[in-house]
C-alpha cells in the first residue's frame, strides 16, 4: 500500500507539473527558454490571464497575420498547427495554437510576430493527453495497491476468524456453538460490508451493495456495539458519494482530481480503522 501510494503520487505530481508548468511572454515579442527534456512542446494563447500584475482578456480567436517562429540550438525549428485543446487553470484560460518538437536540450527562442494588440502566450511540454494519462495512471496505481492490500487483509481476517471458530468448536466439544449466535453473525456481516467497501476500488458497484446491506440489516444490530460500525459504514458511503460528485464536477479544472484522490484515501482510512476496531471488538466513534 505504501509503495503504491508513493509511486502513484509521483506519477500524479509529474502529470500535473506537465500541465501547469509553462513559461509566459507578451506578444508581439520573444521568449528565450531552456529545454531540459526533448520532445513535443505546445504554444498556448492565454486569452484570459494575469501577467506581471496586469490582466489580459483578448478573446479566444487570434487576429489575422500572427506568425510564430522557433529557433533552437542548431537553427530554425518547424512549427505546426495544434489541435485547439483548451485548458483552464486558476484565473488563466488558454487554447493551444501551435506545436513544435524540441529535438535536443538547450536554449530555444520563440518569436510571436505581426500587427496585433498585446496578449499573453505561453509554452510548455506538449501532449496534454499524455499528462492526463499519467495522472489517471497514478490514481489507478494508488487504488490498485490499496485494494490489493485490503484484499489481503480481508483474506487474513476471514481465515483467522474461521480458524478461531473451529478452535472454539473443538475445545468445547459442541458441534458449532458460535454459528447461531446473533452477535457473531452480525460481526461477520459488518466485516463483509468492510470487504465490499474495499472491493469497490476494483468493482465500484460493491460500494452500493455494501450500503444496501447496512440499511437492510440495520435493525438486527440495533442497541449493540455493532450498530456503531453500521453507522460508520453508512456515513462513509454518503460522505464519499458527495465528495466524489464534487470531484467529478471540478475535474475539468484539475482540482477535482485531487478531491477524488483525497476522497479515496479518506474512504480507505475509514475502512482500515473500522476493520481494526471490529477485529478488536471495539465500537466506532466519530
Amino acid at each position: 500500500m505504501i509503495a503504491g501510494l508513493t509511486a502513484g503520487s509521483i506519477m500524479v505530481w509529474r502529470g500535473f507539473v506537465m500541465i501547469i508548468h509553462v513559461e509566459q511572454f507578451i506578444g508581439p515579442g520573444r521568449l528565450s527558454f531552456e529545454v531540459t527534456v526533448p520532445g513535443d512542446y505546445t504554444l498556448w494563447h492565454d486569452y484570459h490571464a494575469v501577467f506581471e500584475g496586469r490582466t489580459y482578456s483578448t478573446g479566444k480567436r487570434l487576429p489575422d497575420g500572427v506568425n510564430f517562429r522557433v529557433k533552437g540550438p542548431n537553427g530554425a525549428v518547424a512549427v505546426s498547427g495544434s489541435n485547439g485543446a483548451t485548458a483552464s487553470i486558476g484565473d488563466t484560460e488558454r487554447v493551444a495554437i501551435a506545436a513544435f518538437i524540441a529535438p535536443e536540450p538547450g536554449k530555444y527562442e520563440i518569436a510571436a510576430e505581426g500587427e496585433f494588440s498585446a496578449r499573453v502566450f505561453s509554452v510548455g511540454e506538449g501532449n496534454f493527453f499524455k499528462s492526463f494519462g499519467m495522472i489517471l495512471g497514478g490514481i489507478g496505481a494508488i487504488i490498485l495497491s490499496f485494494s490489493a492490500g485490503l484484499g489481503l487483509g480481508a483474506w487474513v481476517y476471514f481465515k483467522n476468524s474461521a480458524s478461531g471458530s473451529e478452535g472454539e468448536t473443538k475445545g468445547s466439544g459442541m458441534a458449532n456453538p458460535v454459528e447461531g449466535e446473533p452477535e457473531h453473525s452480525a460481526r461477520q456481516l459488518a466485516a463483509l460490508v468492510y470487504a465490499l467497501q474495499a472491493a469497490s476500488f476494483l468493482v465500484g458497484i460493491t460500494f452500493i451493495a455494501a450500503v444496501i446491506v447496512n440499511y437492510v440489516k440495520r435493525e438486527e444490530v440495533a442497541d449493540t456495539w455493532l450498530e456503531s460500525h453500521f453507522l460508520w459504514q453508512i456515513r462513509t458511503f454518503w460522505w464519499s458519494f458527495l465528495w466524489g460528485v464534487l470531484g467529478v464536477v471540478l475535474v475539468v479544472v484539475v482540482v477535482g482530481i485531487f478531491i477524488l484522490i483525497a476522497d479515496a484515501i479518506w474512504v480507505l482510512y475509514r475502512i482500515v480503522k473500522g476493520w481494526l476496531n471490529l477485529n478488536d471488538g471495539k465500537a466506532m466513534y466519530e
